[in-house]
């Protein structure tokens, strides 16, 4: 017999005021059957990943203890007339109240089963590991993405690639090694940074914006002031496009602060203008 169950999905939020998150957790209510369970993630690559400034030590323990609490919840509640009334929501706030901290629950979702273990299960496939892909398929890497940019630098009247170097840049345990970079002698260091967007699924194109956005947020904390020229190759599958407009949107919001977006059409614009900063008389 099917039965009706209720879920929730907790999330990271970074940054509240962005609302860029990344699912962790997600916890299944079905009464009838006398269940509730919550699963968390163990590994923290993916919201590593999107947001390298994550505090990972606290919510990881954050994780453990309200799966815990959830499971006393169970233990001590199943009999009463809230185990039945209660939705997977409302037991979820009353356990992590809603607040602006960078945990949040997202909207109530539901259905019937005759299995509301091998629900969560799949939810917690579908909500939170179906994109802890490490490497995603792509059809041009990011050093292909380079390339016509590197011929736009690099022709016989501008010999622009022996002024560029490689730069380390840190903040705290994360770091990042640049291969195309460029320090004036007035001003931020430039950071050249391709960035394939022809992957194969259109979930990875956003992810990846994502991803970098966060990356380039935390560097600002580093002691070396910077700008990054993110260009960008695009989709080659014109289904696709709406993604990539999604992502350089993304990857535009802070732009003319730290950041500069360049698609690879505007190579050879760029390595005009890019030439001219650099021979320029000090």
């Amino acid at each position: 017999m099917k039965l009706p169950f209720s879920y929730v999905v907790l999330r990271y939020m970074h940054d509240v005021f962005t609302r860029e998150f990344v699912n962790i957790a997600v916890v299944v209510h079905c009464p009838k059957a006398g269940f509730l369970q919550m699963k968390g993630v163990r590994s923290f690559k993916r919201p590593l990943g999107l947001f390298p400034g994550m505090d990972r030590s606290s919510v990881y323990k954050t994780v453990r203890f309200m799966e815990s609490r959830f499971a006393l919840y169970y233990k001590s509640s199943q009999q009463s007339l809230n185990f039945e009334q209660l939705d997977a929501a409302a037991i979820a706030k009353g356990i992590l109240p809603t607040d602006d901290s960078s945990l949040q629950w997202s909207a109530p979702g539901g259905g019937v089963t005759e299995n509301p273990a091998q629900v969560l299960e799949e939810l917690f496939e579908r909500m939170v590991t179906r994109h802890e892909e490490k490497h995603p398929a792509v059809r041009r890497t990011d050093e292909e993405v380079w390339h016509p940019f590197e011929a736009a630098l690099q022709t016989r009247d501008r010999q622009i690639l022996s002024s560029l170097q490689e730069k380390l840049m840190s903040v705290g345990s994360y770091q990042h090694r640049f291969e195309h970079a460029w320090q004036p002698a007035q001003g931020p260091l430039h950071l050249l940074l391709p960035l394939s967007f022809d992957l194969v699924k259109s979930s990875d194109i956003v992810d990846k914006a994502v991803a970098w956005g966060g990356r380039i947020r935390h560097l600002r904390n580093s002691d070396t002031p910077f700008k990054a020229f993110l260009l960008l190759g695009k989709p080659s599958e014109a289904t696709h496009e709406s993604a990539y407009a999604e992502a350089q949107d993304v990857l535009a919001s802070d732009a003319d602060r730290d950041r500069e977006v360049v698609p690879e059409e505007n190579a050879p614009v760029f390595a005009e203008r890019f030439s001219r900063e650099v021979f320029s008389p000090k």
